[in-house]
């Protein structure tokens, strides 16, 4: 996830409690001598099961009491660390997109050493590591991409839909033309700016190549070298945005959704796909879309017509945050009770009951053998085993999201053209230091 601005991924970061005492720097005790700390956790429409996984850890391990981080409705995890290192009120240990991790790596504990490092699948390692340490655990994976309806494709089309069988635009464009005839809305496009910012315009980076060529890309836009209007990556993807946007059910007011309407839309069956992540899962659960068979699913994004772009054939990976722990006002004895959390998440049976049944996640961890307990997870988990994934570019600004998101939003009114988002975004990079 633009782990990147993952959090922003989900458009909320739903955690609990209150930063007190546990991150004040100062020793603190909690029940009957316990080691109070306190953890910024949790992810997405899981706040209840975080709260009760809390619990459980303070149950199972009474040497420690755990308590739970209010963390705000509409903004990204790494802005609202900021307010609290300023403040020198830090919990103990918090999520981040795991892009962000480099930024507080003076100020986070090192955990090459701790025994899950070695459970963890090598994508999800590399996405935690800063400088050649291991400073973050992944809570586990995600994938982001073009959510199904498997019912009502089947429905429209009239045989039964083979998510491999798209592996071009025009593949995509042929199914929502039969989609759309059929009476039914191809499509769901959000004008959520951490969605189209990160997810979506991700793929403008991520799509350039390796690490070097995106690397080299991003040197050129900074530079203002990089000429969009002839990128053929940019191009592609905006391509794409255009035909996602002509079978948009909400076509008519492209700007007047929301998570939750368009969630619910989705969950009611009013369109087809949705260009959203599997972090949605617990929402469109609540929302009654059953957990059980495969009615449901994720494919990748296509950017071009070139049915051997491998960029066409996979969909985007990543840590669904990863959690870290402070060192600069939390004691040597708070750090060890938020290893022991992180311990008790991937090894335990409890911890993996949370992790896979409870938030719904595809584990990160070789160790966990819990089948996924959701359609969408599965789908994520069955792309992973295939190497059908790519882990996105790790270098974009903490703002790069909200920023080039509203700028797609605009683009999705009519307020800008393909000119003004190329503008834009050359701009954005020019006044990168």
């Amino acid at each position: 996830m633009r782990r990147r601005e993952l959090i922003a991924l989900a458009a909320a970061t739903l955690l609990a409690g209150g930063c007190s005492a546990a991150g004040s720097g100062s020793p603190s005790s909690g029940a009957d001598g316990a080691v109070g700390f306190s953890g910024f956790v949790g992810g997405p429409g899981i706040l209840t099961q975080t709260e009760d996984a809390i619990k459980a850890f303070n149950k199972e391990n009474p040497r420690y009491e755990m308590t739970f981080v209010q963390g705000q409705l509409n903004q990204p995890p790494f802005q609202q660390l900021l307010t609290m290192y300023a403040s020198g009120n830090v919990p103990t240990i918090f999520i981040l997109d795991a892009p962000d991790l480099a930024k507080v790596a003076d100020k986070v504990v090192d955990l090459s050493d701790e025994k899950w490092v070695g459970e963890e699948y090598p994508w999800a390692r590399q996405q935690g590591t800063v400088g050649g340490k291991v400073l973050g655990a992944p809570q586990s994976a995600t994938g982001v991409g073009f959510l199904y309806n498997r019912k009502l494709i089947e429905a429209a089309t009239g045989g039964k839909f083979d998510p491999s069988t798209i592996k071009t635009r025009s593949d995509l464009a042929a199914l929502f033309a039969k989609i759309k005839k059929a009476g039914t809305a191809p499509l769901l496009v959000s004008p959520l700016s951490w969605s189209l910012g990160s997810h979506f315009l991700g793929k403008l980076y991520d799509a350039q190549g390796d690490d070097t060529a995106r690397a080299r890309f991003v040197s050129q836009l900074k530079a203002g070298s990089a000429d969009l209007a002839d990128n053929k990556v940019f191009n592609g993807l905006m391509d794409t945005l255009d035909l996602m946007l002509k079978y948009n059910l909400n076509a008519s007011k492209p700007i007047a959704g929301t998570i939750e309407t368009d969630g619910k839309a989705f969950a009611d069956g009013k369109a087809a796909f949705w260009f959203m992540g599997d972090f949605q899962w617990p929402m469109l659960q609540a929302m009654g879309v059953p957990a059980a068979g495969d009615g449901y699913g994720i494919i990748p994004v296509p950017i071009s017509d070139d049915s051997s772009d491998p960029w066409n054939h996979k969909i985007m990976a990543t840590s669904a945050f990863v959690m870290a722990i402070d060192k600069t006002v939390n004691t040597p004895a708070q750090q060890k009770a938020a290893k022991a959390y992180i311990d008790w998440y991937v090894q335990s049976a409890s911890g993996q009951d949370f992790m896979v049944n409870k938030a719904g996640g595809v584990p990160a961890y070789t160790n966990v053998k819990l089948p996924v307990s959701n359609p969408l997870g599965r789908s994520v988990a069955a792309a992973l085993a295939d190497n059908a994934t790519y882990s996105p570019y790790m270098g974009l600004p903490s703002d790069h999201g909200a920023v080039l998101g509203d700028v797609l939003v605009k683009y999705m009114a009519g307020k800008l053209d393909r000119a003004g988002v190329a503008k834009a975004i050359t701009g954005y990079w020019k006044s990168q230091k």
